[in-house]
Parts: structure tokens; sequence; C-alpha cells
């Protein structure tokens, strides 16, 4: 297919792109899950502005509607409420205009918050974590009942147990056995954890999400696994990644900051690193060796994947520390990765 003959037919029809005329598309990001374009609209109509920078991306796989829709509503709603995200345009699921569902958005004027945060001046480092961690508290502290159809059915006590129950079917269907140990560590520990806070968590909130503007403003982007949980298993997730990928020390500077501007420590943050231990290790583990499909990821995201032992070693060297368990099957991938 091509993609800008398609897009441009697509967005010509389209009242809500005002009859536009697609120019400069462009793939800005090959990332695990979606692919993600840029362009600039040219309406056709005589109101509006000359012309606007968009943003399309495309959703892979077979939850790909699900996924489309999801990131849609969180958006639409997150951006009505004043939260900072891109403003999104455009929800198409049936396939039939580029083969896939879609999303169109207002493109940001900004860059990723990860490769500021590694550039001098080095003293600006604690500001933008504190910036970075503000939209973090920002987002736990919205009122989390904006974004369920059924207040009643999301009780609190019950967000750990459910993610134990879905994760354990999850990984029992597509890697039986091999993350039993994890598993049964996490269930003895649950009850360890304390009062539970729900909150809308983006699921994937690290540095490369947030894009940061020449005005010093941050947006979030990449809401496909929003949902309403535990407000921990975010944070346990970004602590893993930015420790992970920007050394130990950055973990510890985030935590801090994240409790000095939430105003409270965060109890059992460990139990949730764990979690995110195992989400990191079965994601890699089974794309590595069943193909990337099976989770609806990019087949082209398994060699970024077989690129990146030193952090899987890494990731494996934390579920180690905190358990005291160890994953034959994971072993056994790191082996086969020298």
């Amino acid at each position: 297919m091509d993609l800008q003959a398609a897009l441009d037919t697509y967005c010509q029809q389209s009242p809500a792109l005002g009859h536009g005329r697609v120019l400069r598309l462009a793939q800005i990001s090959d990332g695990w899950e979606n692919e993600v374009y840029s362009f600039t609209l040219q309406p056709e109509t005589g109101s509006g502005p000359a012309s606007e920078d968009l943003i399309l991306r495309v959703y892979p796989g077979d939850d790909a509607v699900l996924k489309a829709k999801r990131e849609f509503a969180v958006m639409d709603r997150l951006f009505h409420l004043g939260y900072p995200v891109p403003e999104v345009r455009v929800l198409e699921t049936t396939g039939l205009a580029l083969g896939r569902p879609f999303v169109i958005m207002r493109r940001v004027d900004g860059e990723p918050l990860g490769p500021i945060l590694r550039r001098p001046p080095f003293a600006r480092k604690r500001e933008l974590i504190a910036l970075f961690c503000e939209r973090l508290v920002e987002l736990h502290s919205l009122d989390w009942h904006e974004f369920v159809s059924d207040a009643a059915a999301d009780r609190p006590e019950q967000s750990v147990d459910r993610w134990l129950a879905r994760g354990r079917a999850l990984v029992d269907g597509l890697a039986p056995g091999q993350f039993d140990p994890a598993f049964e560590w996490l269930t003895a520990q649950a009850s360890r954890i304390g009062d539970v806070r729900l909150a809308l968590v983006h699921w994937d909130y690290h540095a490369q999400n947030v894009l940061l503007t020449a005005q010093g403003e941050a947006f979030v982007i990449d809401w496909t696994s929003a949902e309403v949980t535990d407000f921990r298993f975010d944070l346990g997730w970004t602590l893993l990644l930015e420790g992970m990928y920007d050394g130990w020390p950055m973990r510890e500077a985030i935590l801090h900051e994240y409790e000095r501007l939430s105003g409270a420590s965060v109890e059992q943050v460990e139990f949730f690193e764990v979690i995110a231990c195992v989400r990191r290790l079965f994601s890699i583990l089974v794309s590595l060796r069943q193909g990337a499909q099976r989770l609806g990821m990019r087949p082209e995201a398994e060699a970024t994947m077989r690129a990146q032992r030193q952090h899987l070693e890494g990731v494996y060297a934390i579920l180690t520390y905190r358990t005291g368990i160890v994953l034959p099957a994971v072993e056994a991938l790191l082996e086969g990765l020298q």
C-alpha cells in the first residue's frame, strides 16, 4: 500500500480534517508497538489555519482496535481536563483506509526528554527530573473516576490481585511454567503491600514518552496501555526503566522527587519493581522465542530487543536481587544472546 496516497485520500474525504491534502509524510518512530508518522495537512476549505502539523499513529496486532480506542479516549479526556497531552483529532478503527486502525493527533513541537537529560549543562538535570516527576504525580492525582465506566467495579483492594490473575493467565498461555517462581513470590508477598490507591496509570512512563517544548512545557505521549489501577504499577515501571537506561542514581533521584512532590513516602515500591521486571522479561522472552506479534508488537521490535542484552541482564539482576529466585528460561535466553 502507498501510505501517503491512502492517507491523502482519507484526509480529503474527512470533514474533521477539513478535506485536506497530505504533505511531507515521514516516519518518525519505529518503536516496539506502533508506527508513528508526521505530516502536514493542507486544508482545502476556506476556514481554519493555512496548514497544520499532525501525527499519525498506526496500531498493529490482534488488539489494535482496542489500543486505538483506549488511546484516543484517554487522551481526549486528559486534554479536556487540562493535562498536557496532544489533542487527538481522528479515530479510525475499521481498517478500510490504511489497512489497520489509526489515530491522528496534533503534533507537539518538542524533543523527547531522554536525550536532553543526558546532555550538558548537567546543572539543569535536577530541574528536568523534577518536571518529569511532576507530570507523573499530577497524573496520579487526577480523579480516576473520570476514566472508568463502572466505578463500583474498581475496588482498590482488588487491583493487585486482579493484575496477578490476569498476568499469570497471559504468561501461562504463552510461556507455561517459565515464570512460576516469580508469580509464587509475588502471590506470597501481595498481602504486605499496604494500602492500595487507585489512579489513572500510563503503564509506560519514561523519559522518551515525555516531550519537552522550547517553552519548557512537558507533554506526555503514548497512552495505548493506560488504565485505572494502583499507582505504584506506574512508578515501579518508571523506576526500573530509568534505572536501567540512565543508571541506578537516576532511579533513586526519581523516587525521592516523586515522594517529595506527592508529600508521602511510597510503601513497598520494590514489590512493584519486581512486577515490572516480570513484565519486561516476559515480553522480551516471548517476542524472541515466538515473535513480537504474539504480544501485539511490531516484528521489527525483535532486532531492538536482541541488541539490548545488557539491558535484559540488568533487569534479571534486579529480579534476582529483590526476590532470590532464578528463572532458567531467562538464563537460557541470555546465554543464547551472547
